[in-house]
């Protein structure tokens, strides 16, 4: 059965994560490859999805769906293969005692400037920042990998990740580290001690419900899980798309010491790869899921070879293979897609695929 294609360019800016921007604790880390809390709620709604329900989001990114489910109740599983994204959802889904953070962040707050070697600091970390905020970057972390809880130790890590790139010359420009124009960068310190007060207001201002979340490192061309779940929201790289690893290079260099990175191919513009991962994708998420389970895709056409791939529809193909019956396919977002000399070469969609096992 063909799925039904509707468009509904309404819909579009929830496939984006910039509605977060503004949402406590969604808005811990900046991530443009996310979506929105709202889609989540929206799908959850739609799928009639009730406590005791299980989701899964094998990419989950920075943590969208897993705080959704949170906040709905629903019980979550959420991996991904980047660290940093994998650590970040950790942070944003844990329970914390505010006044445990407080008490903690006081010490914090006393830390003096002193004296701090960079010189095992990767030369391609150094050129993005100025050596005196490199020098409290590293000072404050020292003081922060001191601290026994592991969880309180991971919030103010994040908070001094996100203080860290403000305070940097670093500006992403897709796969791309340019060094920004030469600008007037604020205290770190300062900056720390602002998001980390910010973060810990933020747990007064969201309401949790009682429900299992669970993050993990894994490729999800490679994954099995023990029990079945009973539905999926969930957004694939996509075709063409930079290597997320070499965007967030800086982070993973400065805070995790680059250990623990996934070898991923940099061959996302061949569809034949593409789509062969997919199907690796498919087959593990056909046995994790229960029979009815219901599934939510986010996905977007790319180009190769100077032509229009219409990767939605290919994705629904090879569901079908894995036992999936796709019912609908809603397009969200359209943009003109044009070669290097801007030769106009087609339409690229933005598609939300929904159906069930």
């Amino acid at each position: 059965m063909e799925p039904k294609i509707e468009k509904n360019l309404r819909i579009g800016r929830l496939f984006t994560f910039i509605p977060n921007r503004n949402l406590p604790v969604y808005n811990w880390f900046y991530y443009k490859e996310g979506f929105s809390r709202e889609l989540v709620l929206l799908l959850l709604k739609k799928f009639g999805a009730k406590e005791g329900k299980v989701c899964l989001d094998p990419f989950c990114g920075v943590g969208t769906t897993l705080l959704a489910c949170k906040e709905s109740g629903i019980d979550c599983i959420g991996f991904d293969v980047l660290p940093l994204a994998v650590f970040v959802s950790r942070v944003k889904v844990a329970d914390y005692e505010k006044e445990r953070l407080e008490e903690v962040f006081k010490a914090l707050r006393k830390i003096k400037y002193s004296k701090v070697s960079l010189e095992n600091v990767p030369k391609r970390v150094r050129k993005f920042f100025h050596p005196r905020v490199l020098e409290d970057i590293l000072l404050i972390k020292e003081k922060i990998e001191g601290i026994e809880d592991r969880k309180i130790r991971d919030f103010f890590t994040l908070a001094l990740i996100n203080a860290s790139i403000k305070c940097s010359f670093l500006l992403r420009d897709g796969a791309v580290l340019k060094i920004r124009e030469r600008r007037h960068i604020p205290p770190l310190k300062e900056m720390f001690i602002r998001i980390s007060k910010k973060m810990i207001r933020d747990l007064e201002r969201i309401e949790f419900k009682k429900c299992k979340i669970r993050v993990e490192q894994k490729d999800a061309r490679f994954f099995n899980l023990e029990e079945k779940v009973d539905l999926v929201i969930t957004s694939p790289p996509y075709l063409n798309k930079i290597e997320y690893l070499k965007e967030y290079e800086v982070e993973h260099l400065l805070f995790f010491k680059g250990k623990g990175l996934p070898p991923l191919r940099s061959s996302f513009g061949l569809p034949e790869t593409y789509f062969r991962d997919l199907s690796k994708f498919f087959e593990c998420l056909s046995k994790a899921c229960k029979e009815k389970a219901k599934i939510a895709i986010i996905i977007g056409d790319g180009v190769a070879e100077k032509r229009v791939v219409k990767v939605p529809e290919e994705v629904c193909r090879i569901a079908f293979e894995y036992g999936f019956k796709i019912r609908k396919i809603v397009i969200g977002r359209e943009r003109i897609a044009t070669t290097p000399g801007r030769r106009r070469i087609g339409k690229l969609r933005e598609c939300l695929i929904l159906g069930e096992r």
